[in-house]
């Protein structure tokens, strides 16, 4: 049995329709832990075919001054790369929400 990778299928889905995957980035647990559950179910009810999360990291240059500012204020907040990675793993199932 062949099967597809969700991400994968969501990009053959948007070029089936012939237009670009829209595919936002995020900083988990930003602008706050709490915040950032609406901010994730806004993206998908507004109907975004993938959202990009992104670990927040202590030295983000490369990534700009956007990021940046991201990355520290979800580190100042408490979020770590556990939060993070607990983040991707259970949504959509947003009342097992990580602590």
């Amino acid at each position: 049995m062949n099967t597809i990778h969700p991400l994968h299928q969501a990009i053959l889905d948007a070029h089936e329709q012939k237009r670009k995957a829209v595919i936002p980035f995020l900083t988990a647990g930003f602008p706050t832990p709490d915040t950032f559950w609406s901010v994730m179910e806004n993206m998908d009810q507004a109907g975004v075919d993938i959202i990009e999360i992104g670990v927040p990291f202590s030295d983000p240059v490369a990534d700009g001054p956007v990021i940046e500012n991201a990355s520290r204020n979800a580190l100042e907040n408490g979020i770590s790369l556990r939060w993070s990675t607990r983040t991707g793993r259970i949504w959509p199932q947003a009342s097992a929400r990580p602590e």
